[in-house]
């Protein structure tokens, strides 16, 4: 798994040097050095460390052969320890003959989108580019032959695949020419200007569709190959179905000059006239204009592109992506860059195999997929945004102000327009009636060769009949009673005498017709000369049209321009925004993790508080009980002894009422000692039981003074209790709000780290786009056939299949009269035989994980079918049945397990295993011991059919 990278913005400090030194030195610097300076520039965003050797030897033959190298070859290069083996390789691979192959596959997909075999087999037209590519053909040529091609020389017909296999329809060139020539995909400005593009407009498409409005598919007999004609006469007119805004535009290609065409009288249009099943060829052909202009002025739209796309095939995207959308609110990433690769590939006289040399020995072509773990400063980043966005405000405003010039460039090219107009169309009324003129002409003269021949004929019938006359005359004079002879002497008479009258009709006729063709020529040449002044009074006019039309061009050059550098601070600002948001994503996660940590600590004090709180309470409640059981048993006692000092107060009251009673007794009768001596005991009792009352209110005293101790220690037991629960019940509480706390913060992590993730996603592609990091992009159909092919061994047996068929043909001489062209001749047949039997597993796997024919075929995409073939396909796994010298009958002859597993992923997935991967190998083949063949060919199948292998990093 990647790991993940934080960005550091780098900054570097310019040298001071001259404007002289710099221009020498620049001009003494390989082309691949000035790249990578220009961005080790680039002051946005992490770069990559270089790749390791088993990464850049499989993605450098992938890009230059299509196809992983086998074992050996990396072992080769791997003991190689000269410090330029990387550029050695290079040159290698560039020089063999899987080169020219390859690249004929590449452009073969690029220009014909796997279209092919209606009139021209794909085939063919590879073979043509294959040739194109071992000749090291420059671009400029191949393009002209390709844009020039109709079909008519055996030579180069397979270059005209382009047009044949598109049917020569004219808005499909239009829009294909457009994508893959110049970059630009037109299609929305067929019938009004691009509603979300600035850039593209009416104009554009039509001037481009002017050089193929007059072409068509020629196949009259279908038997006979299909070829291209071309009409002498047809603009490319339009309006605009949202504002009704009308224009014809002659030939343009995108960012070239308008192509400036003499008007031709209809007798000079054509080289060969339209006529039933004839092809028809102008005098001057739009479409070999086109090949001209690309030829000899290349505009720089067409050179961008062509760089692009080569760029585009060496690191997965374009620097402009789509690589067929360069436009303004698209601008390129590395635009240093993209100017400097067009101008020394034109300088190169567009030396393909130069240019991808130069690409691939770049730093940044051999960087790592992986990203070093970086941190940015934020503080910077703002800065920088803060300049970048003034940068874009600032050419934003003057962008607006060169569209409003755009839009009164635009009325005034209407108004030359309009003024223009009638002369148009007395220029193609006086055509017209050239052409009128013509084919009454025609018709006369025709008239004239007609009577010519047939007076010739009669001629030449009635010069007979006068010498068969003569003779019969004399026959008749020698046998003057031959009436049969007389008789045929009079037919013959009356022969003559009709001839003659009839000549004399003839010529009669003949000289109303010669006048009439006179009269005709006459007309003719009045109609010419008419044509002539129309065609005169045009010009200026025209040529008026044209300049408003090219100031308009300028104006929209100008203001795309502005929008360009907009949008490309604009560009910077969004990349900076996602380093700034993965750089504060970075800072909330940290921060999220201190929380955590801190929460965790906080929890555990708060557990530790729980814990000694609840052995607190646990004390207290005892205490609290033991207070309560002493509050019940003093509360008795206190009420025993109230009770009972209230039956002795009772019981005193009682006794004093009685001895009261007994002394007013006593009193009303003194004489009566018993009732005295009853007084005595009675106050006696009574003096007893006021003491028993003193003692028992004593004692209630002293148990209420007990009780209230006791109660009072109760009050503060239970009081203590209560704080202790009480302070439990926060601490608990506040554990409940730490625990959720801990919750919401592992939440809020789990959201910041998949947000993380979505930005480092964002990162890495804006990294991917400034060439800072590779990509991780899918083997096309042909690099994935190739390489299975390879690995599995299955290619060396084709291989060896071929030299072995060859060599039964072509036996090698045993004598040393083999010379270079039999070994060359001898070599081409077994490439030949060689190819024949690759290419039928490559058409299996072009169906499988191809696109269809004409839709883009740089996107990944998967279906039933391609996991169906990996997992059942009898392909793959009758390659991997051992046999043959293959793949796995090497593996089965390894007795030691961990060398098994370095071979395998050497030869499938050019590297060496990790230790847990030959963990792995050694314990599925080790619970295995009777099955080991059947338990590498698994291991084989797996790793084949694995992303890593699909995929070229």
């Amino acid at each position: 798994m990647m790991s993940r990278v934080v960005p550091l913005l780098l900054f570097v400090c310019s040298l001071a040097i001259s404007p002289v030194d710099a221009q020498e030195s620049v001009e003494n610097t390989p082309l691949h050095k000035q790249v990578d300076d220009l961005i080790s520039q680039d002051k946005i965003g992490p770069i990559a460390d270089q790749s390791d050797d088993f990464t850049f030897i499989r993605r450098v033959y992938l890009d230059l052969i299509g196809r992983i190298p086998n074992r050996t070859e990396v072992e080769v290069f791997l003991a190689d320890s000269k410090p330029d083996r990387r550029t050695a390789v290079v040159d290698q691979l560039l020089s063999s003959d899987e080169y020219p192959r390859h690249m004929a596959i590449v452009f073969d997909v690029m220009l014909m989108e796997r279209r092919g075999g209606k009139h021209v087999k794909s085939e063919e037209f590879r073979s043509y580019l294959e040739s194109a590519f071992r000749e090291n053909q420059s671009y400029l040529e191949i393009v002209r032959e390709v844009l020039s091609a109709d079909g008519t020389s055996e030579q180069n017909r397979s270059a005209s695949a382009f047009y044949l296999e598109r049917d020569v329809e004219p808005h499909l060139l239009t829009r294909d020419v457009g994508r893959i020539f110049y970059g630009v995909d037109l299609q929305c400005a067929q019938c009004h200007n691009h509603p979300l593009i600035d850039d593209y407009h009416q104009e554009d498409y039509y001037g481009l569709q002017a050089f193929f409005v007059r072409s068509n598919l020629f196949q009259p007999d279908k038997k006979k190959p299909a070829l291209i004609a071309e009409q002498a006469t047809g603009e490319a007119s339009f309006k605009s179905v949202f504002t009704e805004r009308e224009g014809v535009i002659g030939p343009r290609a995108p960012q070239a000059d308008e192509l400036v065409e003499v008007t031709l009288k209809p007798a000079e249009q054509y080289a060969v006239a339209p006529a039933k099943n004839v092809r028809s060829v102008p005098a001057i052909s739009r479409r070999e204009q086109l090949a001209k202009i690309v030829l000899e002025a290349p505009a720089p739209a067409f050179n961008r592109n062509i760089v692009n796309r080569l760029w585009a095939h060496l690191f997965g995207r374009g620097i402009v992506h789509p690589v067929d959308l360069h436009h303004s609110d698209n601008p390129p990433l590395q635009p240093e860059v993209l100017d400097l690769l067009s101008r020394e590939f034109v300088s190169a006289n567009y030396d393909i195999k130069w240019l991808l040399r130069e690409l691939v020995l770049t730093e940044a072509y051999q960087r790592s997929f992986q990203l070093p773990e970086m941190q940015p400063s934020i503080a910077n980043a703002k800065q920088q945004i803060n300049a970048a966005k003034a940068t874009a405000n600032k050419a934003s405003e003057q962008a607006a102000q060169a569209d409003s010039r755009v839009q009164t460039a635009l009325e005034e090219l209407d108004k030359a327009v309009a003024v223009a107009k009638p002369f148009s169309g007395a220029e193609a009324a006086a055509l017209k009636q050239v052409v009128e003129a013509q084919k009454v002409r025609d018709a006369a003269e025709s008239k004239v060769k007609t009577r010519q021949q047939d007076i010739e004929n009669r001629q030449i019938k009635y010069a007979v009949l006068l010498k068969s006359q003569e003779s019969t005359i004399a026959a008749v004079e020698s046998l003057k009673d031959d009436k049969e002879l007389a008789t045929a002497l009079e037919i013959i008479q009356k022969r003559v005498t009709e001839h003659s009258v009839e000549l004399q009709k003839q010529q009669e006729a003949i000289k109303g017709e010669s006048q009439a063709l006179v009269d005709s020529e006459n007309v003719l040449k009045e109609k010419t000369t008419a044509a002539d002044v129309a065609i005169s009074s045009r010009v200026p006019y025209e040529d008026e049209v044209r300049v408003k039309r090219d100031e308009l061009f300028s104006m929209r050059e100008q203001a795309k321009s502005l929008r360009h550098q907009a949008n490309q601070a604009l560009s910077d600002v969004q990349f900076l925004e996602i380093i700034i948001a993965y750089g504060e994503s970075s800072q909330q996660i940290a921060m999220l993790k201190q929380a955590i940590a801190n929460g965790e600590q906080d929890l555990a004090t708060n557990v530790a508080a729980i814990t000694k709180a609840k052995q607190n309470l646990a004390e207290l409640e005892p205490q609290k009980k033991q207070a309560m059981t002493a509050v019940v048993s003093q509360q008795k006692v206190f009420d025993d002894a109230s009770r009972e000092m209230v039956a002795i107060q009772k019981l005193h009251s009682t006794l004093a009422e009685s001895i009261s009673k007994a002394k007013e007794t006593s009193l009303t009768i003194p004489e009566d000692t018993k009732v005295k001596e009853a007084v005595e005991l009675l106050s006696q009792s009574l003096t007893r039981i006021t003491a028993d009352v003193t003692k028992s209110q004593v004692t209630v005293k002293e148990q209420k003074t007990q009780l209230d101790l006791l109660q009072a220690t109760l009050v503060e037991s239970t009081k203590q209790v209560e704080q202790a629960k009480q302070s439990l019940a926060t601490l608990q509480e506040q554990g409940k709000q730490l625990t959720q706390k801990q919750v919401a913060n592992q939440e809020s992590l789990l959201k910041a780290h998949s947000a993380h993730d979505t930005i480092w996603g964002e990162v890495v592609d804006g990294a991917t786009a400034r060439a800072h990091v590779a990509s991780l992009d899918s083997l096309s159909p042909e690099q994935f056939a190739m390489s299975m092919l390879i690995a599995t061994g299955q290619y060396k047996r084709l291989q060896s299949a071929a030299i072995a068929k060859v060599d039964k043909e072509m036996p090698v001489k045993e004598d040393s009269s083999q010379t270079a062209k039999d070994q060359e001749a001898r070599q081409t047949a077994i490439n030949a035989a060689l190819k024949t039997s690759l290419q039928g597993t490559i058409d299996k796997f072009v169906t499988l994980y191809g696109a269809a024919a004409g839709q883009p075929q740089w996107d990944f995409f998967a279906t039933p079918d391609q996991s169906l073939f990996a997992a059942n396909g009898n392909e793959l796994r009758t390659w991997l049945i051992p046999g043959g010298g293959n793949l796995t009958e090497h593996l089965i002859a390894i007795e030691s397990i961990d060398a098994l597993a370095r071979e395998m992923y050497l030869s499938v997935l050019t590297r060496i295993p990790t230790n847990e991967e030959i963990a792995d190998v050694r314990s599925y083949i080790e619970t295995r011991p009777d099955a080991k063949a059947q338990a590498v060919q698994e291991l084989c199948w797996g790793l084949m059919t694995s992303a890593e292998f699909r995929f070229q990093h």
